[in-house]
């Protein structure tokens, strides 16, 4: 750092000793400055994810099927049934195929799950 620089620069020895110890204080400073900006650009990079997963969710929400049946219910009870989310075409062949039933509503979707789905119409 300084330490190679000749005592001729300063006009006392003890500046030299207290220029170096602020130096390196100042970079123990930068240093852990460095790494909470990196902990706070990772921690944005997360927030930046779990929010484009909230806006894909948000917009399955605006997809809306028969009777107001959200493609982001409709992918939960897909989820539920065969453990993957639905498919383009299921969700289509869902809109266009599904009656809507006050009462029994999820078991009703159940069943046109198993029968659509499950065994492809």
């Amino acid at each position: 750092m300084c330490d190679d620089l000749p005592d001729e620069v300063f006009v006392e020895s003890d500046l030299k000793t207290e220029y170096i110890t602020i130096l390196k204080e100042s970079n123990k400073l930068v240093k852990h400055l460095a790494e909470d900006i990196e902990n706070l650009q990772n921690a944005l990079k997360e927030a930046q994810a779990r929010n484009a997963e909230l806006q894909a969710k948000l917009e399955l929400y605006y997809e809306t099927g028969v009777s107001n049946i959200s493609r982001f219910t409709f992918r939960t009870y897909v989820k539920a049934a065969t453990g993957r989310d639905e498919t383009q075409s299921e969700w289509i062949h869902f809109i266009h195929n599904f009656t809507y039933v006050e009462k029994g509503l999820s078991k009703k979707i159940y069943e046109w799950i198993d029968y659509h789905v499950l065994k492809k119409w």
